[in-house]
């Protein structure tokens, strides 16, 4: 499976500002993809449930889950670094 960007997701979340949560940068990458859940359950190394659970904003993530969408998501880690330089946590 191959995501496509749309480019857009950087100027999607960078609105987010210090009130973002963890979902909202999540969803800003993969709610428009027809394959979400698969690419995200994929990226992060979790069940197609989790992801979804994520993307329905029922749950966060781990750590360990985030750093492996960052690993596996250069976008997904550009914009993660972004949010954390901004005083996110």
């Amino acid at each position: 499976m191959e995501r496509k960007s749309s480019g857009a997701s950087h100027q999607v979340f960078r609105g987010g500002g210090m009130n973002a949560t963890v979902n909202d940068l999540i969803s800003a990458h993969y709610a428009a993809l027809a394959s979400r859940r698969k690419l995200l359950a994929r990226d992060a190394g979790v069940s197609v449930r989790t992801a979804e659970n994520w993307l329905a904003r029922i749950c966060e993530p781990q750590a360990c889950k985030l750093k492996s969408l960052a690993d596996n998501n250069p976008e997904f880690r550009a914009d993660l670094i972004a949010w954390l330089q901004q005083g996110a946590l």
